[in-house]
């Protein structure tokens, strides 16, 4: 397979970051790391070294396509990290998975990634810089939002929509008509029968009964 020549710059050279680039490396051939928390140098993966971090970027700018792979335990993070490479007129990669079925007429936008497995079916919008993990299903006319992050076997059943900086959790089920606020965060295996308001954490909603299971991690 001949690979594409983008160059791709994951951000976060974590457990995550590493896994992105398991996946990435299948497509592209020029990945490097950018991380704030690890000392510029550090090996991060098959001798691949961390070159860059926020403050080198922002000094100057570099070409490469900007992949984020900031998890969910730092989700707020990404919104900032955003807009600051925003201002430098960085450009985010757009990564659909080869093994997904996308709908024709979805619309996937900037920054978006698009993980193996994943389901999207008719008039579904997935805005910039969302997160759609490992065999999700989005089922038609829904709206995912800015920087959500959809955990791996979730179900958002039709016309649902899913506002800017939401979590929802691996094996979820979000039923039709739904919408859950801003700033949600929905813990895992939870079946939400019914719309969330903006800022409400760690909601696990099943026959109308909103269960407290304690703090996000």
């Amino acid at each position: 397979m001949t690979k594409l020549k983008d160059n791709i710059l994951i951000y976060g050279a974590g457990g995550f970051g590493k896994t992105i680039y398991s996946i990435l490396s299948q497509y592209f051939d020029n990945i490097e790391f950018a991380d704030d928390k690890k000392k510029i140098g550090t090996k991060i993966i098959n001798n691949i070294k961390l070159k860059y971090n926020l403050k080198l970027l922002i000094k100057k700018k570099i070409k490469y396509k900007i992949c984020l792979a900031i998890g969910y335990k730092t989700w707020d993070r990404r919104l900032k990290i955003i807009d600051q490479l925003k201002k430098k007129e960085y450009e985010f990669l757009s990564f659909i998975h080869p093994k997904s079925i996308i709908s024709p007429t979805a619309k996937i936008r900037e920054g978006a990634f698009i993980n193996q497995g994943t389901n999207i079916s008719e008039n579904v919008t997935v805005h910039e810089n969302s997160f759609i993990d490992i065999g999700v299903m989005i089922g038609e006319n829904s709206i995912i939002s800015q920087n959500c992050y959809l955990a791996a076997g979730t179900n958002i059943c039709g016309n649902t929509k899913i506002m800017k900086n939401s979590f929802i959790g691996a094996n979820s089920l979000i039923l039709d008509d739904i919408k859950i606020g801003t700033n949600c965060f929905i813990n895992a295996g939870s079946i939400i029968t019914r719309s969330i308001k903006n800022d409400k954490k760690n909601v696990n909603i099943q026959n109308n009964i909103q269960i407290n299971l304690g703090k996000a991690r």
